[in-house]
């Protein structure tokens, strides 16, 4: 799974019955130690604002490109201005409804690696592999996204809101079956 779909998937969701990955410190902080191999190291106090206003701009960004619309110009700048916090960094171009990473050299010994990191998650997801693989979750009261392994795929998780609409679906098939019984 891409560290910046599990990062966008921390916000709360009625439908998973998953509460907000980032509403206190100790949740940040668990969250990071659960992702420290794909973020590296960094150094510093943990930047609570930051992470939270970048979690509204990744899912800004990842609802952008699963309707194949052109993002807000602000979370172009945004995303890219993480990510240029990096030694070497990603660089999102979306022209045309064409959206690519572009390399370029950044500054050395970032003190925001942290942010830098995700930013680079970010840009990787919604520029290549999640190009045709990014979806949002087809259950309805659902707010999570997804890197469908298969074409057919709709669902954050099959046993949770997979299971959910399944048995929705069964019940509604089930209620138009049942025939009055006449006395």
């Amino acid at each position: 799974m891409s560290v910046a779909l599990d990062f966008a998937n921390t916000v709360a969701c009625p439908g998973c019955r998953v509460d907000d990955g980032l509403a206190t410190s100790q949740d940040i902080e668990r969250w990071l130690r659960a992702h420290r191999r794909e973020l590296g190291p960094w150094d510093g106090p943990i930047p609570v604002a930051a992470l939270r206003r970048l979690r509204t701009t990744v899912r800004q960004l990842f609802a952008c490109a699963v309707e194949e619309a052109a993002p807000d110009a602000t979370c172009l700048v945004a995303i890219n201005r993480l990510g240029r916090l990096a030694a070497t960094y990603p660089r999102l171009d979306w022209r045309e409804g064409r959206r690519r990473k572009v390399i370029v050299a950044g500054k050395e010994n970032s003190r925001d690696y942290l942010l830098a990191s995700l930013a680079a998650s970010v840009i990787a997801t919604v520029a290549e592999e999640g190009r045709v693989r990014l979806r949002k979750c087809q259950s309805p009261r659902c707010t999570h996204y997804l890197l469908a392994r298969t074409s057919r795929q709709i669902w954050c998780s099959p046993s949770g809101c997979g299971n959910r609409a399944r048995v929705a679906r069964h019940y509604r098939r089930a209620r138009r079956r049942v025939v009055p019984v006449s006395g």
